[in-house]
């Protein structure tokens, strides 16, 4: 047995940060194959995998993710209703079904309504490389707007609630949104 005085050489290891991602598919199936195909990429940590928008809204709420993989069809609340719920909590979403193609109306109204980008899921397979790549842009969108889309939104709802003001709407328009004035917040 050897003993010594000295402390023990400590290895740096380097750390590298890792996208947070969220799966959301009612599919076991699909769940796990997105679980594989994204944690296969080193910069990716999927933190979790839900089986419908109720339960990603509870995950996100204690576990935050950088963006998140969303099916279009599920019982309850769709993939497309959730897109406004995601986009308003600044995540980015990346639409995934199998009716999903470049062009199409589905993706069209997926964007439309705050989508970062929309993926085949049987191109998921074949072209893993090109959705890890957009799983991990549409991560990187949320991080690079980060502060400055905040104080962005903050002055662009200023001037918004000034012109309302203006014309007597405001308090319709957030009537009318379900949100309280901005001045109340």
């Amino acid at each position: 047995m050897i003993f010594s005085t000295q402390p023990a050489r400590r290895r740096r290891v380097w750390q590298m940060e890792q996208f947070r991602i969220l799966i959301i598919d009612d599919s076991l199936v699909i769940r796990g194959m997105m679980t594989n195909i994204l944690s296969a990429d080193r910069e990716i940590l999927v933190i979790g995998a839900a089986s419908s928008a109720e339960q990603a809204l509870l995950m996100l709420k204690d576990n935050p993710a950088d963006a998140v993989t969303l099916d279009m069809e599920m019982p309850g609340v769709t993939g497309l209703q959730l897109l406004p719920i995601l986009h308003r909590l600044d995540i980015p979403a990346v639409l995934i079904s199998g009716h999903a193609s470049e062009g199409s109306d589905l993706c069209g109204s997926a964007l439309v309504m705050g989508a970062y980008g929309c993926f085949n899921k049987a191109d998921a397979v074949r072209e893993p490389a090109t959705l890890i790549a957009l799983v991990k842009a549409a991560a990187r969108h949320k991080a690079t707007i980060g502060k400055a889309n905040a104080a962005a939104m903050h002055r662009v709802q200023d001037n918004a609630d000034r012109a309302a003001d203006r014309m007597g709407l405001r308090r319709e328009w957030h009537a009318a949104h379900n949100e309280p004035p901005h001045g109340a917040r």
